[in-house]
């Protein structure tokens, strides 16, 4: 077979698409193959900038700067780059002069590289090599073309004279390398990720095994007139064969600078004006000068309601266009929570509380395909089949989007006296699988959350949730802001989304005890709905067990130190918590209000990134616009 060029290979990238970022820094492939963590280098600090002071990290030690400069007078380490291959090693610091030099080079944004804005830092151990020069890598393509089928495509020895890789293929029978057991231990590792198709892993031979230095999901051309092998080409050239070139181009609209309020329009998500608008005719209760005001501070006029907002207080509160613009507090690792399966993995030790996660179905090489999760209790090949006997087995299932939010696309998939339903609806075998082969539909499915009595005797069409959100004022202890109930109606489709017809309930985050119930009818005004409309059931009562869930939402939010602010939807069942989701930016609630506690905290973010972009007047004074 002709050889796949570096034209061409370069037209593929990036061939695991979103999944991808897995691989692109190392703090998120440490989590990701957290099972695996004995195949890496240990990570004793990363660290990084917030609100322009230093973050330190980690697992082990003191998290300090005092604590840093401790490890280094016990042990040589490496000072590393996230996301690159940068490295410097630092012996054991055994002179005062030393540690002092160690703290200018740690903590200089200018030490490994200039991607600070994005990059994070790192201290882990030195690894002590066997047989392999210190500038000699050992590079495994691998092969997971179908997610259950893995396998080594290729194999070279890297060595980097004076910067200059020379590369040589290397046999998988070459004596000096025990390579039956470090396969061994891949083929795990690619099982444990089946949406990683192709991609590279970096090894470096010890005297008790292997250690894995790097892994890359778009895999570097091989170099010095090398090639993949036949295996490797083949498949290379089937994804270019089906690869959809054509791309969506994404146009923003162009709005007037007038619309936006001093100095702050560059920085806005289009989408605000949009929902500004609708808000805008939705409400009636204002008058048309109060609606003016309010926009001109940038609040959408129901706020103003809503929190009782005036001329004399509206300081105290963050407009709807200062949140859009706040937004994203978290830093890089936002993405953690961009997409559902990125979160199952991120909380692995958090497993009991998250949903059963079965198929993906994705698409690939221009169309559909169904990869088995970590859940799957089949080991076969994955199959529309499989799938309609998994649903005959649990009775009940969920289809999610793997991306979005707001419950859209949601489908409860249940299989009662031997028919098949989708949200209560009969369909056929035949209309299912067009709607999963469909290539515009990517879902998730997932064990379907069964939910308190408590809770389902007041609806039980819909998951009702909590949503909490969860801040962190120092970066590191969690505290919980500001909760709400929510309840689906038959209105929402499965779902309990507000914004589809929901109700939202007022939780005391305290004691777990919610109330006053509020609908949003078609006027876009808030009414009361004490009971709810289609059960009739009273909209009150106290959250089931919620001192321990309160404690399992701080701990887990504690587990992720690098994200700061994020919204939980929690979902109650008698045997305790389960997370359908978690937001990296949640939504300005609609009905309930933010907290004092939880305004306070992004009042504060607000002005220190005003500070950062100079939006600050001589005074200080960080409101858009002065009065």
């Amino acid at each position: 077979m002709e050889k796949i060029t570096i034209k061409q290979y370069k037209e593929l990238l990036p061939i695991n698409e979103k999944h991808g970022k897995w691989l692109d820094d190392k703090i998120t492939t440490m989590r990701i193959y957290q099972p695996f963590s004995h195949l890496f280098e240990e990570i004793y600090y990363h660290f990084y900038k917030r609100d322009d002071k230093w973050q330190i990290v980690s697992e082990c030690y003191e998290e300090s700067i005092e604590g840093i400069l401790k490890l280094v007078t016990e042990k040589a380490v490496i000072l590393a780059d996230s996301m690159s291959s940068d490295s410097i090693l630092l012996p054991v610091a055994t002179t005062e002069d030393m540690i002092s030099n160690y703290q200018n080079l740690i903590f200089n944004e200018d030490a490994i590289s200039d991607n600070w804005l994005t990059d994070v830092y790192m201290l882990t151990e030195v690894i002590q090599r066997h047989y392999l020069k210190e500038d000699e890598v050992l590079r495994v393509y691998m092969l997971n073309t179908k997610g259950y089928n893995p396998k080594v495509g290729d194999l070279f020895l890297i060595e980097n004279i004076y910067n200059l890789p020379r590369w040589r293929q290397v046999s998988e029978l070459d004596e000096w390398i025990n390579f039956k057991e470090i396969e061994k231990e891949l083929l795990k590792l690619c099982l444990h990720t089946p949406q990683l198709a192709f991609f590279s892993i970096d090894i470096v031979t010890t005297s008790d095994g292997f250690k894995i230095s790097k892994m890359n999901s778009n895999p570097p051309y091989p170099g010095c007139d090398e090639t993949f092998n036949v295996e490797i080409n083949k498949y290379l050239h089937f994804c270019l064969q089906n690869k959809n070139v054509t791309q969506e181009v994404c146009k923003r609209s162009n709005h007037k600078e007038g619309l936006y309020p001093e100095g702050f329009y560059p920085h806005l998500e289009t989408t605000f004006f949009s929902e500004y608008l609708t808000a805008l005719k939705l409400n009636k209760s204002a008058s048309l000068c109060q609606e003016l005001w309010a926009r001109k501070r940038g609040f959408k006029p129901y706020r103003l309601e809503q929190y009782g907002i005036t001329a004399s207080n509206h300081t105290r509160f963050i407009s709807d266009l200062e949140y859009e613009y706040l937004g994203h507090i978290n830093n890089k690792y936002r993405v953690w929570l961009e997409d559902k399966i990125t979160i199952k993995y991120m909380l692995n030790s958090f497993s009991e509380c998250m949903p059963a996660y079965y198929y993906l179905i994705t698409l690939k090489n221009g169309k559909n395909r169904i990869i088995p999760l970590m859940d799957c209790p089949f080991n076969d090949e994955a199959s529309y089949d499989d799938i309609f006997r998994l649903v005959r087995k649990k009775k009940i299932l969920a289809l999610k989007p793997d991306e979005g939010t707001h419950g859209a696309g949601f489908f409860k998939f249940t299989y009662q006296d031997e028919k098949y339903y989708l949200n209560g609806r009969k369909v056929t075998k035949e209309q299912i699988i067009a709607l999963l082969d469909d290539i515009n539909n990517q879902y998730l499915i997932t064990e379907f959350i069964r939910q308190h009595p408590s809770i389902a005797k007041i609806y039980s069409g819909s998951v009702n949730t909590a949503r909490l959100i969860v801040f962190k004022k120092d970066g590191k202890k969690a505290e919980i802001g500001t909760g709400y109930m929510r309840f689906g109606t038959s209105e929402t489709g499965g779902v309990d989304n507000i914004g589809a017809g929901g109700i939202g309930a007022d939780l005391d985050v305290q004691s777990g005890y919610y109330s006053n119930a509020i609908k949003i009818n078609n006027n876009g005004n808030r009414e009361q709905c004490l009971n709810h409309p289609d059960s009739g059931v009273l909209i009150e009562g106290y959250l089931p067990n919620w001192d321990d869930i309160v404690q399992t939402i701080l701990k887990i939010a504690e587990s992720l130190p690098e994200i700061e602010y994020m919204g939980f939807d929690v979902a109650f069942t008698e045997s305790g918590v389960k997370l359908p989701e978690i937001n990296r930016f949640p939504d300005f609630p609609r009905i309930n209000k933010l907290t004092p506690a939880t305004m306070d905290y992004l009042l504060d973010k607000l002005k220190k990134k005003k500070e950062k972009y100079g939006y600050l007047d001589a005074e200080g004074d960080q409101n858009l616009i002065s009065l």
